[in-house]
């Protein structure tokens, strides 16, 4: 408890005790800078908390999640991007409340004007994860969430704000395409991601004043870009990474899965009992074994060099696109290094994914070894393809 005196300033005292030593949170300072201002204009400071502020307060919003390598509160997080959205400028975590505050003195709004910005933007920031998961927006969150793309936040909350006036649901569905295209695209041919805060915030400013034609606007400066750092990869670049790099060893297993789930997906028609997979519960599995020397022997080679060389393409095979699929939990290690007849026999009784059924299809009749690994891996360059399209194609 802190006694004051009449003409003592609360919110001013509030402030200070960030400086001497009792910690305050991002939010609990633009908070008190809000009430203390709307306190110094005369208006009702109980009713602008109640209408504007009260619903940040509770747990949903004072969780703490991450963000990049931090653990932050959600609120602090949402400012965080709201900010960077308004200002067109990078803010750091620790730069919340001075940079809100400059906001305030430079954007020449009022208070209100404020509260119901950030009261609107924050309701489009808690509605991403009521988003129907099967949608095509929920299905780009849920890949975007996996790819830990938080740097695109400030722009996905341009989008996800506008209302239906501001930017039909098919110019905004085009925008989300072609930023999932981007992305997948640069993920799986293993290209950097250091230049994505300027890149993102370059399009956030772009589109702030023209959110009506935001597909335009984002595929246009997409495609615009030619250094490695921003580069939108071509078809070409995407065959030579699922045919050639190991992405097994690359990728995390939860992008490697959502990668293939798509590809499942990509293969279900209309007739299928189900159009989607269940996310989550399959796991990733290679169809020629990492542990292949027992049942997958490398045959009919005497000269050892050749047999070297052999050995070499298959350990860097065996991790690419070509040679993983997706089983159950318990499926998967109960079939990890069969040999090929059993390892079939086990996914034809037990798995239903249209992915199991085109590689026993196709491969029924053969070994599955380095040149059915390619031509799988072709096939699924053409799905990838397809379902990452290019921009003349989205």
């Amino acid at each position: 408890f802190i006694d004051l005196k009449t003409k003592d300033d609360a919110y001013i005292i509030f402030e200070t005790l960030n400086a001497r030593g009792t910690p305050l949170l991002a939010s609990d300072l633009v908070k008190n800078f809000i009430l203390q201002t709307v306190s110094a204009k005369g208006l009702d400071t109980d009713k602008s908390h109640d209408t504007y502020w009260k619903e940040f307060e509770n747990e949903w919003w004072r969780k703490d999640i991450r963000q990049g390598r931090l653990t932050r509160p959600r609120i602090d997080v949402f400012l965080n991007y709201w900010l960077i959205a308004r200002k067109h400028e990078e803010v750091k975590s620790h730069e919340v409340f001075p940079s809100f505050r400059d906001y305030y003195e430079k954007a020449g709004l009022g208070i209100t004007d404020v509260m119901r910005d950030i009261q609107h933007i924050g309701n489009t920031y808690r509605q991403l994860e009521n988003v129907d998961p099967h949608s095509a927006e929920g299905v780009f969150l849920y890949r975007w969430d996996i790819m830990q793309a938080g740097v695109a936040t400030p722009l996905l909350l341009q989008l996800f704000s506008a209302t239906k006036e501001e930017l039909s649901p098919g110019r905004k569905e085009r925008s989300i395409k072609a930023l999932e295209s981007y992305l997948v695209r640069r993920m799986i041919c293993r290209m950097t991601t250091k230049d994505y805060n300027r890149l993102f915030l370059e399009l956030t400013t772009r589109l702030d004043k023209k959110i009506e034609i935001a597909d335009e606007i984002i595929i246009k400066y997409l495609t615009e870009q030619e250094s490695e750092s921003r580069l939108w990869p071509s078809d070409d670049r995407l065959e030579s990474a699922i045919l050639d790099l190991p992405l097994y060893r690359l990728l995390t297993r939860g992008r490697l899965r959502f990668v293939l789930e798509a590809l499942e997906e990509a293969m279900r028609t209309g007739k299928a009992e189900e159009a989607h997979v269940p996310r989550n519960n399959l796991t990733i599995e290679h169809i020629l074994p990492q542990s292949w020397h027992e049942h997958w022997p490398i045959l009919g080679v005497d000269d050892p060099i050749e047999y070297h060389r052999l050995v070499g393409e298959r350990e860097r095979l065996k991790h690419t696109m070509g040679n993983l699929t997706l089983l159950t939990n318990r499926l998967n290690p109960s079939l990890s290094n069969s040999a090929w007849k059993e390892k079939q026999a086990g996914i034809k009784e037990h798995s239903t994914l249209f992915m199991n059924k085109s590689l026993l299809k196709n491969w029924r009749d053969t070994l599955f070894e380095e040149t059915q690994i390619k031509e799988r891996g072709k096939t699924l360059v053409q799905l990838a393809c397809s379902i990452w399209d290019l921009p003349e194609s989205i």
